[in-house]
């Protein structure tokens, strides 16, 4: 697509959809002035999370919308062992039939870029594991039908904890995998739950240091 303007590079971005992934994602070319999708600045790639996604290149404002499978099948229950798929007897995870979605990763710059994703996981009811990963610590998630069951990190933290840490991460990677390793759950909560309870949080405290 040819897009006119003194803001557009020659080769600006491209969007790619590859045919084991369930969603296409925005590759900035190293335009000058930068990708924008949903106001984010792309560093590198980012998935195009949902319908009516903005992708701002230049003075342009391109609107996103996905077609999904049909989700009239009912869901399977039963359980794969991945030792069976792999070969490894001694295998400690396991996947859902029931999960059809395909694995997901990027890279985040800002806790609305991985909040976004988070989001992306509980609106397709996902099931499996989340991986972040920061300069700081790792982090481990285990998702059941979109909500969180059980939080680690790689200092020890779980449940609650893990969460409270997750919320002061800016930057990092993350890896979505439908393979989940049978655990005591230690959480129940969604993401939107989370940063729903997080924001509320930060606008009593900006009203409080007002007041102060």
């Amino acid at each position: 697509m040819v897009l006119g303007g003194g803001a557009v590079s020659r080769f600006h971005a491209e969007v790619h959809w590859d045919p084991d992934e369930d969603r296409p994602y925005v590759l900035d070319k190293g335009s000058a002035n930068g990708v924008e999708l949903d106001g984010d600045l792309v560093e590198g790639r980012a998935y195009i999370m949902g319908n009516d996604t903005n992708l701002g290149i230049g003075n342009h404002l391109l609107l996103f919308s996905l077609v999904g499978n049909d989700q009239t099948e009912p869901a399977k229950a039963a359980l794969l062992e991945s030792g069976a798929v792999t070969g490894d007897s001694n295998a400690a995870m396991v996947r859902l039939f029931s999960d059809k979605g395909a694995n997901v990763e990027g890279e985040f710059a800002s806790p609305n870029q991985l909040q976004r994703a988070m989001r992306l996981l509980e609106n397709d009811a996902r099931t499996g594991t989340l991986t972040v990963t920061t300069d700081a610590r790792s982090y481990t998630f285990t998702l059941s039908q979109g909500r969180i069951l059980r939080g680690e990190t790689s200092e020890g933290d779980e449940g609650k904890d893990a969460v409270d840490y997750l919320l002061t991460e800016v930057r990092g990677s993350f890896r979505f995998t439908r393979e989940v390793e049978p655990a005591e759950a230690n959480l129940d909560l969604a993401p939107s739950e989370i940063f729903h309870s997080a924001s509320q949080d930060t606008t009593r405290m900006q009203g409080i240091n007002r007041r102060l």
